[in-house]
């Protein structure tokens, strides 16, 4: 009997009880009862030990910090039966809600958690680290202009880590630990650093500095680094070929590890994709292998191919009507063990992400085909005590393989108790991995010793896709849901009521609204500043809260589901070639095969302007922000700049080699005499005359860039000032993929450079005029989406847009490159190709940092679904202005 043996030794045996049966055990005999309630303290601390609700390194920390752990009732406060609560809904067995956190701001790119502290921090597409309390939906402390956008950043025992853009990483910490003597003296802040905490602290003022970060060190990168993680205290970063180790408290470089990409009879890395660490190993995850090395010194000490992954696997197989609780947002699936085959080398996925968990004790690793690979007590591999296949758990997402795409999204681990999450395209899933947390329900843990849930309502195949962060927390999991989709920020508006709004509420209804504009780029930011600074105040011109319900009819009008009309414009004449058209001045600018160009109003169908005589057939010409630059018809090396009457100042014009001659004046002269005006509205006149190098066909203005493209030279022009800014020599140098072929498309924005020949896109860096990113049409995912029509699917009867089906199918079919665009926000890119193919790369600056895969964030629209290659399809590719939409014509 259990009273009968010494205390010691009869506490360590009831330590070993589940939880639920400690409460049965007392009811056995008097004696049990007295001996449970006795040792009630110390049983129950025992067994939120065992199961890992507490680590006992972090007991060990409060206890030499005078926090001594008797002040704790472990069977009622903490943890034991709130903890057993907590186990039971990740299983689907009790309750679970969500919430949705809209103060974090849109385009959310990544996510980190601090449960102790309550807050969540963000960072995003287009720039900003913000952080938001958990509870309230409140920003405690944001930095919106000093964070790049597309930051990746780590945060750890109240170290937050990010990069820029030259390479550095920063390091902030949280303001309540901050001391000024314990800074750094080797990496210290710089000043950009300090004058955005001071910008950020005066933003939002706060008595406790709650949630406020504090600028810690500006860590300087030996090379480019291209991944990084923080395990506190230990920040590691990986180049091609090296992986630097530094210590976050004290900013110092404590090791280098040479040679990760080094090969063997395995091969090599390959492409590098993510780094994990602890006290004792790096853990480096390329595309082809998982690699650990040991860390003070020690060299690479186990490998991990796909190859060696154990041929029996769990599948995991939805269950749809296992629902263990009704409230329950996690649904139980099947799991069946099966046999699969091995991949052969040119079918085999790639390794995505792997984890060590905060025990130190077990690895988890991801493959982009669905694996789940769990190690428990990886160790044993490294000292040969057992084999992978005696130890590994392999849980298959794919039990119905589609090779044509991979599946995986993201990879994450909980913080104690070794839980796991997954972003797949089919689902988000919860894995429970240790067997000794069924003890807590009192059940025995079933063959592999893991348990999987599905989070359900969260399966919508796009918008999984689309996910950029997930993060798992003692008691939840944080994800971002449809990011870029304008629909779905449209359903989340949501306009604060301030303090103030009763004193003026006619001017807050404006301001707000003018910002819901801004905010659903209905209108472009840049604009209204440079109508501001036009003397043109935008305020007093709009009615915000019209301009916005217009808006709003006219977003339901591009999906087909309100009113559309048809108009034909007659003046622009016949034989049209080229059209461009500014909305904002209410004219279209067209040129026709016999020559011309003219200005069209939109609303009266009347020629305001037009250059008949000196503007000749089949001339190539662009037009962006007041500025039109066209080709001088007897030498392509001469580029005429023209701009809008209104706009034009005699005194701005370029004060160099560069103005215009009297062959445009003359024309000038002429068209305003056969047009006359006494507002000029839609009239241009004469800005500068520029003189390339040589003679080049395919140009193209983003203001204020003109991109113009020769043979194998790209020259880049400020057309207010008429100088040239930047050459990209060798743009036909061949790479791997060989080389670009004839440029028929070009396209710039402030960072970029894209040049668009038949077999290849190629990007390259405005800074330094370096090749970023190349894509070819083997690059791109084999799945798409097919278009078909939808006879019956009429949303208004008055539209003139019907929606069409979009269907996802698997094509084997390359094609060559047509053309490409950037949209306006320097977010997205869009191509076509010949075939009829659309692809819509959403961030495609992930793809420049290593951040993402073509197939994580590219979505391919199919024109040509039945496959009909014995003649081109494409036509023509637009982009729209502000909201991020595209126009094709096959």
């Amino acid at each position: 009997m259990l009273h009968l043996l010494l205390t010691e030794m009869a506490i360590h045996i009831a330590s070993y009880l589940p939880l639920q049966s400690l409460y049965q055990a007392s009811l056995v005999s008097r004696e049990w009862h007295s001996l449970i309630a006795d040792n009630e303290q110390t049983l129950y601390r025992n067994a939120a030990i065992l199961h890992r609700f507490v680590l006992h390194a972090d007991l060990e920390a409060e206890s030499s910090s005078q926090t001594s752990d008797k002040k704790r009732d472990w069977k009622q406060l903490c943890l034991c039966r709130r903890r057993l609560e907590i186990e039971k809904g990740w299983r689907g067995k009790a309750p679970s809600t969500t919430k949705e956190l809209t103060a974090t701001g849109e385009y959310v790119l990544r996510i980190k958690v601090d449960e102790n502290e309550g807050f969540v921090i963000t960072t995003h597409h287009s720039g900003g680290l913000y952080v938001t309390d958990i509870n309230t939906d409140r920003v405690l402390w944001a930095e919106t202009t000093h964070v790049p956008g597309y930051v990746h950043c780590e945060y750890d025992r109240g170290y937050i880590v990010f990069n820029r853009h030259n390479n550095s990483k920063e390091v902030w910490r949280l303001a309540r630990r901050f001391q000024h003597s314990d800074i750094p003296d080797n990496s210290r802040p710089n000043g950009s650093m300090i004058t955005a905490s001071h910008e950020a602290a005066r933003r939002y003022p706060s008595s406790t500095g709650r949630g406020h970060f504090r600028p810690w060190a500006l860590i300087q990168m030996p090379e480019h680094t291209s991944n990084f993680r923080l395990s506190y205290p230990t920040l590691i970063l990986a180049s091609k070929n090296n992986a630097y180790v530094w210590d976050v408290p004290t900013s110092r470089l404590v090791e280098t590890i040479s040679n990760i990409q080094g090969g063997d009879q395995h091969g090599s890395l390959g492409c590098l994709n993510y780094v994990d660490v602890n006290d004792k190993y790096a853990f480096v995850c390329g595309s082809l292998q998982l690699r650990i090395f040991r860390r003070n010194g020690g060299g690479l000490v186990y490998k991990l191919t796909k190859k060696m992954l154990p041929r029996t696997q769990w599948d995991v197989l939805q269950e749809s009507n296992n629902v263990a609780c009704l409230s329950s947002l996690f649904q139980p699936q099947q799991l069946h063990e099966a046999l699969h085959r091995s991949k052969s080398k040119s079918s085999a996925s790639s390794f995505k992400a792997a984890h060590v968990s905060s025990s130190g004790k077990d690895l988890v690793a991801l493959t982009a085909s669905g694996n789940f690979i769990w190690i428990p007590g990886f160790e044993r591999l490294i000292n040969r005590e057992a084999t992978l296949s005696e130890i590994a758990v392999v849980l298959n997402f794919s039990p119905f393989p589609d090779n044509s795409q991979d599946i995986s999204i993201y990879l994450a681990l909980g913080e104690l108790n070794e839980k796991a999450a997954i972003a797949t395209r089919k689902g988000i899933y919860i894995i429970n991995l240790d067997p000794e947390i069924s003890k807590c329900t009192a059940e025995a843990p079933s063959r592999p010793g893991a348990s999987v849930c599905r989070v359900m309502k969260y399966d919508n195949s796009l918008y999984l896709s689309l996910i950029t962060c997930l993060q798992m927390s003692d008691t939840g999991i944080f994800f971002n849901w449809h990011p870029f989709l304008e629909q779905s920020r449209l359903s989340r508006f949501h306009i604060p009521r301030p303090d103030w709004f009763t004193s003026n509420p006619s001017m807050t209804r404006q301001t707000l609204y003018r910002n819901a504009a801004i905010l659903h780029r209905f209108v472009l930011h840049a604009d209204l500043e440079r109508e501001s600074s036009c003397h043109m105040p935008d305020k007093k011109q709009i009615d915000w809260t019209q301009f916005c319900r217009r808006q709003l009819e006219i977003e339901r009008g591009w999906r087909g589901k309100g009113r559309s009309t048809a108009k034909e414009l007659t003046a622009a004449g016949k034989f049209v070639v080229q059209m461009i058209v500014d909305e904002h001045e209410g004219f279209v600018i067209t040129t026709s095969y016999n020559g011309g160009l003219y200005v069209t109003d939109i609303n009266t169908d009347r020629v305001l302007w037009a250059d008949a005589s000196h503007v000749p057939g089949y001339v190539l010409w662009a037009y962006d922000h007041g500025y039109l630059v066209r080709n001088r018809h007897n030498n392509s090396a001469l580029k005429e700049v023209w701009r809008l009457a209104r706009d034009f100042q005699d005194a701005d014009i370029p004060d160099n080699s560069k103005k215009p001659d009297d062959y445009m004046i003359a024309a000038s002269h002429e068209a305003a005499r056969c047009y006359p005006s006494s507002t000029g509205h839609g009239h241009f006149r004469p800005w500068a005359l520029l003189r390339l190098p040589e003679g080049n066909w395919v140009f193209h203005i983003s203001y204020p860039t003109l991109i113009a493209v020769t043979q194998n030279n790209a020259y880049l022009w400020d057309v207010p000032t008429s100088r040239r800014v930047q050459t990209i020599v060798n743009i036909q140098a061949r790479n791997q993929d060989g080389p670009p072929g004839e440029f028929n498309s070009v396209d710039v924005n402030d960072k970029y450079v894209f040049l668009c020949g038949f077999h290849q896109l190629r990007i390259f860096a405005r800074d330094g005029g370096a090749l970023v990113y190349h894509l070819t049409t083997k690059m791109l995912p084999r799945t798409r989406w097919d278009v078909l029509p939808a006879s019956s699917n009429v949303a208004c009867s008055s539209s003139l847009f019907q929606p069409q089906q979009l269907h996802a199918k698997v094509h084997a079919h390359r094609s060559v490159l047509k053309a490409v665009r950037v949209s306006s926000s320097g977010n997205d890119m869009v191509v076509i190709t010949v075939s009829g193919n659309i692809v819509w790369i959403l961030g495609f600056e992930r793809l420049i940092h290593g951040k993402a895969s073509l197939r994580e964030t590219a979505i391919i629209l199919n024109f040509n679904p039945f496959s009909d290659y014995s003649r081109d399809m494409s036509i023509y590719l637009a982009l729209g202005g502000s909201n991020e939409k595209a126009a094709i014509a096959t």
